[in-house]
Parts: structure tokens; sequence; C-alpha cells
């Protein structure tokens, strides 16, 4: 079996919470039916309240806290959490949430007690919608499960790790346009839809090959098609 780096195996598992957010929206049933079968546990809570809309049973299992913060929702959080790692993954959360970028992936570390023990474990969360986020959690020993559901469903994986990258070296404007690029539209017609210049649109089409080191429209639709983006 392949061995990731840490860097690599990171970047994977936001890849990974990037398509299951896609799949949430896509198809519900399938997302509810997949994260039963997850070796890492997913949650949905609202962007402000913090309070906990979904827990997949396996989140349960980790302790009687869990049922807790599910119960009591964010306010909990204080009682249970190392109160230095959680006020910093606030701000990080917050700073994130404010961009908007529907696209992009917050990582942090957190540290809470379950079953009466301090465990860390790190977090990458998408947004959703304007009002709830997606999350996904990767405790340590989860790696070697991981690697292998990793191994499993995305078949190329060198590609994935360096596309995923330059994807999200994009900026929220670049990323809108690369999917719109990628289905079909020209410059004058993505200007439309944005309310920016046809001269803009082509300046950030520019930037958006010279990132992605694309040279040809071929090359963007292989990169969308890779990370799913279309």
């Amino acid at each position: 079996m392949k061995k990731y780096t840490e860097k690599e195996f990171f970047t994977q598992n936001q890849h990974f919470t990037f398509r299951l957010r896609n799949l949430y929206l896509e198809n519900k049933v399938q997302f509810y039916q997949l994260v039963d079968y997850l070796p890492s546990p997913i949650y949905i809570n609202k962007k402000e309240s913090l309070d906990y809309i979904y827990f997949s049973d396996l989140f349960f299992s980790y302790g009687k806290e869990i049922e807790n913060l599910f119960e009591f929702g964010g306010k909990y959080l204080s009682c249970i959490s190392e109160p230095f790692l959680l006020e910093k993954a606030k701000k990080k959360a917050q700073v994130f949430q404010k961009t908007n970028d529907l696209s992009a992936i917050c990582n942090y570390l957190q540290c809470v007690s379950l079953n009466n023990k301090m465990t860390h474990y790190f977090t990458n969360k998408s947004l959703i919608d304007d009002e709830i986020t997606l999350n996904t959690t990767l405790f340590p020993d989860q790696t070697n499960s991981l690697s292998k559901l990793f191994h499993s469903i995305i078949p190329d994986n060198k590609n994935c790790f360096l596309f995923w990258q330059q994807f999200q070296s994009l900026t929220k404007q670049e990323k809108t346009i690369l999917k719109l690029v990628t289905k079909g539209y020209n410059s004058k017609q993505i200007g439309e839809q944005l309310f920016i210049s046809k001269h803009t649109v082509i300046t950030h089409r520019k930037n958006i090959y010279t990132k992605l080191d694309a040279s040809s429209l071929a090359d963007l639709i292989r990169f969308s098609m890779v990370l799913e983006i279309l």
C-alpha cells in the first residue's frame, strides 16, 4: 500500500471533505448512507451558534461528552475543550467563514475531553451555505484506515494531491470563473454573470492557466474532473 507523507495525508483529507460537501448538496440520501460507513466521524453545525444539526453515529461512540455536546449545543464545547486551542479554532473558523469561499477548506487542531481523557484531533471545515458547515474529524488512530479509504476511492492520488494544492491557490473569484469556463461559458458571458468586464475575466483566466500550469481548455476540464469540481 502507498505510504503518504503527513502533508499529503492531510491534503487528501481536505479534498475528501470537499467531495463530501458536494455529495451532501447533490444527494443527501447517498450522503447519509455513506457517512454511516466512514472510519472518520462527521458532523454538521450552524455557523453562528455552533449548535449541532447532525453527528454520524461513530462520533457518539467516542464518549458521553459527545452526546452532551449534541444535546446542549455549542455552549457545551467550552466545558470539555482545552481553552487555548478552542479559542484559536474559533478565531480561525470565524475568519474562514467571512471569506465565504464555498470551495475552500479550513483545518485546525482541537482537544476535548472524551471518556474523561483529553484527546487531540484535527477538524476540516467546509461551508455548505450561509448557515451551516460540514466538518470531518481526524483522530491519530484513524490514519491507516483513512489511507486505505483514499487509496480505494481516489485512484489517481498523486494528481489529486497536486491538483488540490493548485486549486486552493486560486482566489474565490478565480475558482468561480474556472467552473464557468469548464462548463463552456466564454469571457463575455462570464463577465455578464459576474458583473465584471470582459477584460477582467480574461486577466483572471490567464492567472488560472498560470496557477494550474495548464495550456489548454482540455487541461482545465481534466483538472476539474479529477477534483470533481464540475
